[in-house]
């Protein structure tokens, strides 16, 4: 493997960020704060601040605290914009780094990085998902090729400081202690190790989110078990307002996802039925490139022939691709709390991410199974950039923002303090 100088990383990302600038401008004009988690984050830091109850630990209190920093300089309305750039030009950015890295191919990591830039899944007005992204892309960035017990700690340790973004990423952190320790067995030598790791064990003891009293998971459930209900009966009801008479009607008096399967376990897998089957749905329009997103059905017969391109190739380089087995490993252990999540409550398009960007990795770590003279991988890398300039860019037609309405309410849920909201 060619071993990139920091002129490599320069060149790539450089000519990423041209190419994000040039896509994603005009978001500020085009997508609007909107009334719902977005702004509810800004609103729980705000309060937060204003000497208000600090957010649930269920509830993204590091997000928050992001946007809290945020609107010290600017506006909160101002700060939802300048998040939604850098949730979309850095994630790209970083996946493109952490490829170049570990395969040292320019041409792969313009593709995992321009792959993601442009995909449905890298757009939207909720952010949360993307934020979690940033920090889990810059994990797996410092992922080495040879991954001992520390890096597997590492790792979980960042699952868990992610957690306090998306709460379902505390199950990646332990899964990913029970590999370093499974890891370390034979090393029980290494004192700062096991120190660590047990540090790091009793912080999951004592901060997990799981115990949450407001019932978000449960609430999340509801509403969407609600509106699939809904299509199903046709009935006349708010699915996000009126979910608990809806479960109490569907299920009995339960709270809690094992009594309604003890109740009723046929509309539990109905439920998780048509979740799975809208899963499909909602990653390949993810996948899709934001401009032909409602075109996203032309993509299955494109992501068909391209699985059976990889699955040839995988067998063609199977020694080769199994060295990379460490890596996508990982990259599944971060996958699966938010595939579980589109599965058990709804397949909504911020619990996609993480998945999506480990995707595009995953699909480069295969494709460096085979290796590349460095000039053929650059001219390669400059051939898909350019390819990259024939995306058009999707916005283009300025909408009325922000809408007040919104920002407005997110003001009315404030203390009356000077300079906390423009």
């Amino acid at each position: 493997m060619t071993v990139p100088r920091a002129s490599h990383y320069l060149a790539v990302l450089l000519a990423l960020l041209a190419l994000g600038g040039r896509y994603a401008w005009g978001l500020h004009t085009t997508l609007d704060l909107n009334p719902d988690d977005e702004a509810l984050y800004i609103a729980r830091g705000l309060r937060w601040t204003a000497g208000g109850e600090a957010p649930a630990r269920a509830w993204g209190p590091l997000y928050s605290a992001w946007y809290v920093g945020l609107t010290r300089a600017l506006p909160a309305e101002d700060a939802y914009y300048v998040n939604l750039y850098l949730t979309t030009l850095l994630p790209p950015l970083v996946l493109a780094a952490g490829v170049l890295r570990r395969t040292g191919r320019p041409d792969l990591a313009g593709l995992a990085g321009l792959g993601l830039l442009v995909a449905t899944g890298n757009h939207g007005d909720w952010r949360v998902g993307h934020f979690a992204l940033l920090v889990a892309a810059l994990a797996w960035a410092a992922f080495p090729r040879a991954a001992g017990p520390r890096a597997w700690l590492l790792q979980a340790a960042s699952a868990w400081l992610v957690s306090y973004i998306r709460p379902e990423f505390a199950l990646t952190g332990v899964l990913l202690l029970g590999v370093a320790l499974w890891e370390a067995r034979r090393r029980r030598g290494d004192r700062a190790f096991w120190a660590a790791a047990a540090a790091l064990a009793l912080v999951m003891l004592a901060t997990h989110p799981w115990q949450d009293p407001q019932g978000r998971a449960w609430a999340a459930f509801g509403q969407h078990f609600a509106v699939r209900w809904k299509a199903r009966t046709h009935g006349a009801f708010n699915p996000y307002r009126d979910w608990p008479q809806v479960l109490e009607e569907a299920f009995g008096p339960v709270r809690s996802l094992p009594q309604a399967w003890r109740a009723r376990p046929d509309l539990l897998l109905w439920f998780w039925g048509r979740n799975l089957l809208g899963a499909g749905r909602a990653l390949t329009r993810a996948l899709t490139p934001y401009p032909w997103r409602d075109a996203w059905p032309w993509a299955i017969p494109v992501g068909l022939a391209a699985l059976t391109a990889v699955a040839a190739w995988v067998r063609r380089h199977t020694a080769a691709v199994r060295a990379q087995g460490a890596a996508l490993g990982l990259l599944l252990a971060w996958a699966l709390p938010a595939l579980a999540s589109v599965v058990l409550i709804y397949p909504r398009p911020h619990y996609l991410p993480v998945p999506l960007a480990g995707l595009w990795m995953a699909l480069a770590l295969v494709l460096a199974a085979r290796p590349m003279a460095p000039r053929a991988a650059w001219r390669a890398s400059l051939a898909l950039l350019a390819v990259g300039l024939l995306v058009p860019r999707p916005y283009t037609h300025p909408q009325p923002r922000p809408l007040y309405r919104t920002v407005h309410g997110l003001r009315s849920q404030l203390p009356a303090t000077a300079g906390l909201v423009g």
